[in-house]
Formats: structure tokens, C-alpha cells, sequence
């Protein structure tokens, strides 16, 4: 839209969408993209559904604990490793949610580039972020631990940032990680 405004109706555009966005001081536009901007004015709807008391978030939460076969809040919800986040959406009828919900995954993965320490806070299993032999970890593998160890931080020291050994692992949470299981 705004490249139409500045380059009329020609056929060729002089300069490249991505590079209109740039910040003028590297040699763009500092033009807005509109599609990004359109995806965060439905993004802030979900915050809006975590600090809401009305009823709307309730029926959504609602709605989605049927999906899932289990009660949910919406915090909770974002909680949920993204996959299933993923899937759940996929699964609405609603299609103003659907397309919320789907920008979760969009909007986590730009805030990890953003903020890499926030990776810590997320779920471990089924986490984009965490792979062995380039596949999501299932907590399913890894017995009663997938139940015990839910996000990434549990698998680090809270001093010093330092990787727990395998034989931390074990010993806190009395399970019996083998090497070929262990690999962060």
C-alpha cells in the first residue's frame, strides 16, 4: 500500500519492500510494513485475553480446554509447548482466533532473536529451540522426567548458569538419564 502511494502505478518498484523498512541511518525508508503492524494489533489480543476478567476470555478459554481435552486458563494455554499451541489454533472455528493463536508461533520466535535469555522460561519438550538428532524433544522418551523437568531452566544451575551433568540430573529428580538421552 505505501509503496503504491510513493511509486504511483509504474511496473517496476525502485526500492524493495524489505528495504523501505530499514532504518533511514543504513539506507531505507523507515517506512512501517504494514503486515507486521496488522500482526501485532492481533497479537495484542492475547494479552488482552491474559488480563482480562471479562467473560470473552473465559468462553476462549473455555473453547480451548474442549480442544485440548483438559481445563486451561488462557496463561496456561501459553504455556503449552508450541506445536500443540500450533495445533489447537489450527483448530478453532473462530477464524479472528485462529489467526491470534497462529502469530504465537511467529511472535516467540522473534522474541528468542530478541531476547535469547528468555529461552530458559520456555517449555523444554517440543520447543523449535531445543532439537537432538534435528527433532523436537517428546517428553513421552523420557518416562516420569517428562513430567518432572517442563522447562529449560530445570536442566541449568540457578547461580551459576552452568549445564547440570547427567548425575545432577539423576540425583534430583531420581531418574536414570543414559548418555544417548542426554544430549543439550
Amino acid at each position: 500500500m505505501c509503496q503504491k502511494f510513493i511509486w504511483g502505478d509504474q511496473k517496476s518498484i525502485k526500492v524493495s519492500k524489505e528495504d523501505t523498512a530499514l532504518p533511514e541511518d543504513v539506507g531505507g525508508l523507515g517506512m512501517l510494513d504494514i503486515g507486521d503492524f496488522w500482526d501485532s494489533l492481533r497479537f495484542s489480543w492475547v494479552r488482552r485475553a491474559v488480563n482480562s476478567d471479562d467473560q470473552w476470555p473465559k468462553m476462549l478459554a473455555l473453547t480451548l480446554s474442549e480442544i485440548l481435552g483438559q481445563k486451561v486458563t488462557m496463561s496456561e494455554f501459553l504455556e503449552l509447548p508450541l506445536n500443540k499451541i500450533r495445533q489447537t489454533a489450527a483448530k478453532l472455528k473462530n477464524p479472528f482466533w485462529k489467526q491470534v493463536l497462529s502469530l504465537i508461533d511467529k511472535f516467540t520466535k522473534g522474541s528468542i532473536y530478541c531476547f535469547p535469555y528468555r529461552l530458559l522460561k520456555f517449555p523444554f519438550w517440543e520447543n523449535p529451540f531445543v532439537l537432538s538428532e534435528n527433532k523436537q524433544m517428546n517428553p513421552k522418551n523420557f518416562g516420569s522426567l517428562g513430567q518432572k523437568l517442563k522447562y529449560t531452566y530445570k536442566f541449568f544451575e540457578p547461580l551459576t548458569g552452568n549445564r547440570k551433568t547427567k548425575q545432577e540430573i539423576n540425583r534430583e529428580y531420581t531418574t536414570r538419564l543414559t548418555d544417548t538421552k542426554f544430549q543439550i
